[in-house]
């Protein structure tokens, strides 16, 4: 996301098998249920939300590893971190860090890279170009078929093009058809993921946009999300036209989850003190965050970092959602998900 402005676990023996009896009950422990490897690898495809290997100073990284080496756009981990350990495999190798073989790597990649955006809009990386190069490593057999098929993808990117869209002065009424732009070029990239060998996918949709410190900061103080003409139908349509494009997928055979940002970080502000974050609407980093202007004393009391970045903790609470709790994903949970793809 540009800154705006500018290891497996396998259950053994009887007990497995008990575990899996009640599995009902026990969804947090599924992995005691697999009688497979489980997942290989991550993979994924994004913005800053997922970027593992961004330059960011601290405070950045204030909460972990504590020194501001994160290279996340948050206070510590963010949402890659936790998806991965959902599934029981390492935080992805960032692409930059790997050679021209795609060594070292630890079982996946992570192409996401802050300021991108599913079009070439602020000139970072695109999906497309992020694809291109997982592609790349792929035809260099740097990962068996059989692993690909056995690992996960992650897609989480969107915000970058529609800022850039209202950043150039465009209006409401070009919002239906730069969506549709949008969401067939993500539509695109999945279908190119799947034919390179992943078959289990993510797709994130859009967050809540007029909640953002960035959008509220001057129309209440950070005290609550906004209402915007402009941000509430982009990420409306947006979100509607890439359920659309993924029910469309499924039906023809592909095996895509859709997790729903939205709805989980909605819940987050609107119910912030009984989930633990008592100053959900307020940032956490004042002013130029990069700088080490004023910052708070404890992240985990706030939803979102600096303007537009979740801190580790919500990125915590929000990942909790999409495995343990039913309608954060459309479908089944991360959970269960796991559970019927033997992953």
């Amino acid at each position: 996301m540009a800154h705006p402005v500018g290891r497996r676990t396998i259950g053994t023996g009887s007990a497995a098998v008990l575990s899996c009896v009640f599995s009902n009950m026990l969804l947090l422990l599924t992995t005691n249920c697999r009688y497979t490897d489980g997942a290989q690898g991550l993979f994924v495809f994004g913005d800053s939300y997922t970027d593992t290997g961004e330059n960011m100073n601290y405070p950045y990284g204030m909460t972990w590893p504590g020194d501001g080496t994160a290279h996340r756009s948050s206070d510590g981990r963010n949402e890659v971190d936790y998806i991965a350990d959902k599934f029981g495999v390492p935080s992805p190798t960032p692409w930059e860090w790997l050679d021209d073989n795609g060594n070292p790597n630890n079982g996946g990649a992570n192409f996401g890279v802050g300021g991108a955006g599913v079009t070439d809009a602020y000139g970072y990386r695109s999906l497309e170009k992020q694809v291109d190069a997982f592609e790349a490593l792929v035809k260099k057999k740097t990962w068996t078929e059989s692993h690909l098929s056995q690992s996960v993808a992650l897609i989480s990117i969107g915000v970058n093009d529609y800022t850039y869209y209202n950043q150039n002065g465009n209006g409401v009424g070009g919002v239906s058809a730069y969506a549709d732009t949008v969401v067939d070029k993500m539509g695109a990239a999945l279908q190119r993921i799947q034919r390179l060998g992943i078959t289990h996918i993510m797709v994130e949709d859009l967050a809540p946009m007029a909640c953002m410190p960035f959008a509220t900061l001057y129309v209440n103080g950070e005290t609550e999300c906004v209402t915007s003409d402009l941000l509430d139908t982009e990420t409306n349509l947006h979100n509607q036209k890439l359920q659309a494009k993924v029910d469309a997928l499924n039906g023809g055979r592909a095996n895509i989850v859709m997790l729903n940002l939205y709805k989980a970080l909605r819940t987050l502000f609107e119910n912030g003190p009984a989930m633990g974050f008592t100053q959900p609407y307020s940032r956490c980093c004042k002013g130029n965050c990069g700088s080490g202007d004023e910052v708070c004393n404890d992240p985990s009391n706030h939803v979102i970092f600096d303007s537009i970045h979740p801190t580790q903790a919500a990125w915590k609470a929000v990942t909790d959602l999409y495995t343990y709790s039913q309608s954060y994903t459309v479908g089944p949970t991360l959970a269960l998900w796991k559970l019927n793809n033997n992953l």
